[in-house]
């Protein structure tokens, strides 16, 4: 209305026009971008990252500026640009958050593990001196000489476990600590104090018997996360390339001293290929298997480049007046490929006779490789330049985008769609074969001197003079970065099977790395949250539910078996297996409760409730249900779905119900911080005030001399079942929602809104951790064999493995089987492994 208020537009056929052609030349597009540009709050960081073709993240606005330019942005009509600007802004905001959340979470556990090994130290060697002191006074008592025989082999036997113990608890402090930069050392560490622990508690039946529990946290976290699985040291300098035989069983390096040095992937030295000059004149700078794994060719600081067949013997060797710096198969095992300094980038045939020369380059080249279907050549040059060709040598195209910066690596996608480099601007790139820029990968801190594509094509691995390696998505997001090495990484490939890493460095070491997800298994199928989970009686089936009323049935390999639509309004708040394990009870928002078969066919519905139903429980023998709702009211029905009985008296919202073990009582916890205890009639039992505030979950163990509750301070408690509070903790969760005791009633699993799931033994000591990424865990369920079941934040449902103590040094000793056999002389590890 003011446009055409002004004269500046009329409205014909229900559309806004410029009034005359004056107007439309005067305020035309290139007008409203400038006038746009001067009201934008964030026009100078949009106008330099438009001028970075769209790419510098650097430009992009973050925190508060961001939150600004989002408010400015409602109601408002803006560019393409603009929003594209924005949406970018907010990618790597996340981005940012997720990696910063992930560092927070590192640095809270290791500060809570510490200030627990501190505080339960403490109160080891206090209870130790009070019982000194008391035996003290009897001494002044009784006198000096039968004083002496009151400081029995009892005292000071719990005196020494006393100080063994605090000694432990630094150790798998020490151990966690030791982890983050070298993985291996860590894993050894905390399996020593396991090892030790174990000695201490022999004779220990159960988990409360245990001084400490820190050894068994440090194992648990280690053993979930680790990924180095074995390193060899070259003692005679730095590694520089590595190599898999395409069959994944054995691995090449070689580096500084000359020797290139063949492996198992078990650990084992299987040869030595000995005859290039090693030192700062020699030495070798890259090496390849062919691609049937019988020849592996080198290229050296020395001027030679040598091929070799698989026992050590040299078939060839060329010799050249410059230094080689790569060298690389065709896929068909033909032809060699070669690239020196000077310029040189030569084709060879296994003779080792000249076939074809890539002429172009004035400076040195640091690299060549093939496409996978051999057509075409990258060259890689100190110079900044990338360079294509097809086979025949003609240059087909020329890039360039790291600034000038001198190029260390080139690498095809063995799809055939993608280049990728690595240079001295920090940075790796992805193009397209037209030249285009797909991605920057820009998170290494120095000179990116590797770069190799995953077999599949999804992921990418660099190498850096800041001593990490990284793994990329095609995006260009950093997944994962992996630390260990000291100085430069040269190198960082791929095994054929995609699931090993193998990197070399300026230390000398060659590293393996295992990136296959260790203890847990995903449960697919879910795209939003899922809120409740429950395993079955058996251990042997997994069931969830949550926001899109959908209820999936697992096996506990990860395979769904079957889902069904369970609430036409959407929410399912909590979902339960019957004993035997043939029904499915289901609540949600909705006052209905539903009855299935474990194919999913409803058997009835049970009607009462005035509003939401936010808890289900089975009894032990199956044969009556109890369920708790938004309308302040716990219900018992037998499984026909006829109303036993309604429990009335909650002042608010009831969020939980269980029956006792023997199947006689009802528990129930609400929003007004209140267990109730109930006989089957329905009339209350005891009561008493649990918490200040809302009691979000609670849990019952199997023999029902305890239980749990836990709310949205994080806060635990642990009572027995007359409201004698047993125990008090902090979580440190940010909000407690999931809850379970496991089957034998010794531990205590919680789910944080922070997305840890956290393991307690009754005392409140920490056994283990699992960390999820994405966000809120809402459902918990620990069940046979260790398992516990987590559902969460956006289709989050997994099986984790809780490991006692034996378990977990199993584990150790068989991750750590291919260092032992390459590492003889680490005899401690091996004493500890000897009986495993």
């Amino acid at each position: 209305m003011e446009l055409r208020l002004t004269g500046l537009v009329i409205k014909q056929e229900g559309q806004l026009q410029v009034a005359n052609r004056i107007y439309q030349e005067v305020f035309n597009l290139p007008w409203v971008e400038k006038e746009l540009g001067k009201l934008r709050p964030y026009s100078e960081a949009f106008n330099a990252w438009q001028e970075s073709g769209c790419q510098d993240e650097s430009r992009l606005l973050r925190g508060q500026a961001l939150a600004d330019a989002l408010a400015w942005s409602v109601d408002k009509s803006l560019s393409d640009r603009d929003y594209q600007f924005l949406t970018a802004a907010q990618e790597v905001e996340k981005q940012l958050l997720k990696l910063e959340k992930q560092a927070v979470e590192l640095e809270k556990l290791e500060a809570q593990v510490e200030l627990d090994a501190q505080l339960k130290a403490n109160k080891i060697l206090d209870e130790a001196l009070i019982k000194a002191k008391q035996k003290a006074k009897k001494i002044i008592v009784i006198g000096l000489t039968v004083s002496l025989s009151l400081v029995t082999p009892a005292f000071l036997l719990r005196l020494k476990i006393a100080q063994e113990a605090t000694k432990l608890e630094q150790a798998g402090v020490g151990a966690l600590r030791q982890f983050k930069s070298d993985q291996i050392k860590g894993l050894r560490e905390a399996m020593l104090a396991g090892q030790k622990l174990q000695a201490l508690v022999e004779n220990s039946t159960t988990i409360a018997e245990y001084p400490v529990t820190t050894p068994l946290l440090a194992l648990q976290n280690i053993l979930d996360t680790i990924e180095e699985k074995n390193w060899w040291d070259n003692e005679k300098g730095e590694i520089k390339s590595v190599s898999f035989s395409p069959d994944g069983k054995k691995f090449a390096a070689a580096g500084y001293d000359g020797i290139i040095r063949v492996f198992s992937l078990s650990g084992e030295e299987l040869g030595k290929l000995e005859g290039h000059k090693g030192g700062a004149l020699g030495g070798v700078n890259s090496i390849s298997f062919s691609p049937d794994g019988k020849i592996i060719a080198s290229a050296g600081g020395d001027e030679t480049v040598r091929i070799w067949d698989i026992s050590g013997k040299q078939l060839t060797q060329i010799d050249g007046q410059t230094v080689f710096n790569s060298v690389s198969f065709s896929p068909d095992g033909k032809t060699i490929a070669t690239a020196a300094d000077y310029g040189e980038v030569k084709l060879w045939n296994l003779s080792g006779k000249e076939i074809g020369k890539l002429e172009g380059y004035d400076g040195g080249v640091n690299s060549v490789t093939f496409s996978s279907d051999g057509e075409k050549i990258a060259t890689a040059g100190k110079d900044g330049i990338i360079r294509l060709w097809n086979k025949s040598g003609k240059e087909l195209l020329k890039i360039t985008g790291h600034q000038g910066q001198e190029i260390f690596d080139v690498s095809f996608s063995p799809d055939g769609k993608y280049l990728a480099t690595a240079a001295g601007d920090n940075k790796a790139r992805i193009w397209n074969l037209s030249g285009e820029e797909q991605a920057i990968l820009k998170e290494h801190q120095s000179w990116v001197m590797s770069v190799n594509f995953s077999p599949n094509s999804q992921r990418l691995v660099t190498a850096s003079d800041d001593g990490t390696v990284r793994l990329w998505n095609l995006s260009g997001q950093e997944i994962a970065q992996f630390s260990g090495h000291l100085g430069t990484v040269w190198d960082a490939t791929f095994s054929p099977n995609g699931r090993y890493l193998l990197t070399a460095g300026r230390d000398g070491k060659t590293r393996l790395w295992d990136m296959s997800v260790k203890g847990v298994v995903n449960l697919p199928g879910h795209q939003r949250d899922i809120n409740t989970i429950d395993i079955s009686a058996d251990g042997q089936y997994v069931v969830g539910a949550g926001d899109e009323g959908i209820v999936s049935i697992w096996d506990v390999s990860g395979k769904e078996i079957v889902k069904w639509k369970a609430n036409p309004r959407e929410k399912v708040l909590s979902v339960s297996f019957s004993p035997n394990g043939k029904l499915i009870g289901t609540v949600g928002n909705e006052d209905i409760v539903r009855l299935w078969d474990i194919s999913g066919e409803q058997i009835t519905t049970f009607k009462g409730h005035q509003g939401w139903v936010n808890s289900i429980s089975f009894s032990w023998d199956g044969k009556l249900i109890a369920t708790a709702g938004a309308d302040k009211t716990a219900r018992i029905w037998n499984i026909s779905g006829e109303e036993q009985a309604t429990l009335e008296g909650n002042e608010d919202v009831v969020s939980t119900v269980r029956f006792s073990a023997d199947g006689k009582q009802i528990i129930t916890a609400g929003w007004d911080g209140t267990i109730r205890l109930w006989n089957l009639s329905g009339n209350l039992i005891n009561k008493w005030q649990a918490h200040r505030d809302k009691i979000r979950i609670l849990d019952m163990t199997n023999d029902g001399k305890y239980l749990a509750t836990a709310d949205d301070e994080s806060l635990v408690k642990i009572w027995d079942i007359y409201g004698d509070k047993k125990q008090e903790f902090s979580s440190y969760q940010n909000g407690i929602y999931a809850l379970s005791f496991s089957p034998n009633g010794e531990y205590l699993v919680t789910g944080g809104m922070d997305g840890t799931v956290k393991v307690w033994d009754l005392q409140g000591r920490q056994i283990a951790e699992f960390n999820d990424e994405k966000g809120a865990i809402w459902g918990i369920s620990f069940g046979k064999d260790g398992r516990v079941a987590i559902g969460g934040h956006e289709g989050l449902a997994q099986l984790w493995e809780f490991r006692e103590l034996d378990a977990l040094l199993n584990d150790g000793c068989e991750w750590l089987q291919g260092y032992m056999k390459s590492h003889s002389n680490d005899v401690e590890i091996r004493k500890v492994c000897q009986d495993k």
